[in-house]
């Protein structure tokens, strides 16, 4: 149900998506697949791609913790 104005009934959305949450679900597949790929893709080679792929070759979980802090 998705009333538009001038309709005469009150205005309900439902089920509509923020851009901002969609692209966030989008950033993170790089992330699950390989952390620094995923900051590469958002940020460039700078930083926080460099702090994340020194995590990643420590372990994987702790470049991955930070590549999803990094992205939300």
């Amino acid at each position: 149900m998705l009333y538009g104005k001038g309709t005469g009934r009150k205005s309900v959305i439902v089920g509509k998506m923020s851009t901002k949450d969609t692209l966030n679900c989008i950033d993170v597949i790089p992330v699950i697949i390989l952390s620094p790929l995923g900051i590469f893709f958002k940020f460039g080679c700078y930083v926080r791609f460099w702090i994340c792929m020194l995590l990643t070759l420590f372990r994987w979980i702790p470049g991955f913790v930070y590549a999803i802090y990094a992205i939300t």
